[in-house]
């Protein structure tokens, strides 16, 4: 039986109905993997040196008034943010041995996890690791 073929131009439109990968998998009748792995092969790969640099010429006064309020709640999530990405890419480290192991958690855990690893293209290993690095690591 020959895998259903996925138009990238569906998968760009089906996400930008807002559909989670779990809802356009569903929906295309394909396991969440295979849309998880078609969207990080048509993310396009951005070097630092290929950054273009940002200006403010051209844009309209009004925005520049918006970015200076903003200034302080953007300077609160810039090391929240940097600090994801720092766990995402930890946790995506496959070279890292894992064991199955049954935990009784509240139901409403194992939702968040899931939902989480959906919203973050991750495994549910990947975030239960993740919550468990946080959890002994930090004091």
């Amino acid at each position: 039986m020959a895998a259903p073929q996925i138009d990238d131009a569906q998968l760009r439109a089906l996400q930008a109905e807002g559909l989670s990968q779990y809802e356009i998998a569903k929906r295309l009748g394909v396991p969440r993997s295979t849309v998880r792995n078609r969207f990080k092969k048509l993310e396009p790969a951005i070097s630092p040196d290929t950054t273009p640099a940002v200006s403010t010429e051209g844009i309209p006064h009004v925005y520049n008034e918006m970015l200076v309020t903003m200034m302080s709640d953007l300077q609160k999530i810039v090391p929240w943010w940097q600090e994801r990405k720092a766990a995402l890419q930890q946790a995506s480290d496959t070279t890292q041995e894992t064991e199955r192991i049954t935990f009784h958690v509240e139901r409403r855990w194992i939702e968040a996890i899931r939902r989480q690893a959906d919203v973050d293209g991750l495994t549910i290993t990947q975030v239960v690791n993740e919550a468990f690095r946080r959890y002994f690591e930090h004091p």
